[in-house]
């Protein structure tokens, strides 16, 4: 038998004034992100619904959303549908925690992201720099220093030109390093070029050079 409630919370539609903003909620957001979460949610709508207790009257879960909601209806009361459940205040303060865990996550498929065909750009989802970082590891693209920009489907479309090129250095024995096992590989991001190619200098590296063994920024530690 499952030992998952699937019943735990039920949409429930409810008056704004019956939701308290939890005063411990230790979450925040930067203006810019705020500003994105706007974006989304004037497209999308609110398609994840809050998360109330209904013991506390607190949120649990989506003051961030619900702080731009009121302001979008003028800090009136208005009726929402919300996610209610019934816990303790200890309880709810765990959930309020865990259900932001990033630890409980997935992480994104690199491959797969560049397959949607959406732009990943719009409505501030990612920024350029984000798009380099979603691989796990350094496919590092040196970007034109005067515009400072490559356009996602052009870095899309080179990352995976490296990948594959290391693919068949993997194949033909050039390489013993394996970067498709996620556990063993981490990427590493730099201010600027400029601070990349100093690091690449100090451990005696090729200012090209795509993929590092852990043993060489080791052995330069020691």
């Amino acid at each position: 038998m499952s030992k998952i409630d699937l019943d735990s919370a039920i949409p429930l539609r409810i008056h704004r004034s019956q939701i308290n903003e939890a005063i411990y909620n230790p979450r925040k957001i930067t203006a810019k992100n705020r500003k994105n979460l706007k974006k989304l949610l004037v497209k999308h709508g609110l398609v994840d619904l809050l998360l109330w207790n209904k013991a506390t009257g607190n949120l649990v879960s989506g003051h961030q959303r619900l702080s731009i909601i009121d302001e979008d209806k003028g800090h009136k009361d208005y009726e929402l549908t919300v996610l209610k459940i019934s816990v303790s205040l200890e309880k709810e303060k765990a959930i309020n925690v865990s259900i932001n865990n990033k630890n409980a996550q997935g992480d994104y498929d690199f491959d797969m992201l560049s397959e949607l065909d959406i732009d990943l750009i719009d409505d501030g989802m990612f920024t350029e720099f984000e798009l380099s970082s979603l691989s796990v590891t350094e496919y590092d693209e040196e970007v034109d220093t005067e515009s400072n920009y490559i356009s996602h489907d052009e870095f899309f479309a080179k990352k995976k030109a490296m990948r594959d090129k290391h693919k068949d250095k993997v194949k033909s024995g050039e390489t013993l390093i394996d970067l498709s096992n996620h556990d063993t590989a981490v990427t590493v991001v730099f201010r600027d070029v400029q601070d990349k190619r100093k690091f690449l200098s100090m451990i005696n590296q090729e200012q090209d050079e795509e993929f590092i063994h852990g043993n060489i920024v080791f052995n330069y530690l020691k």
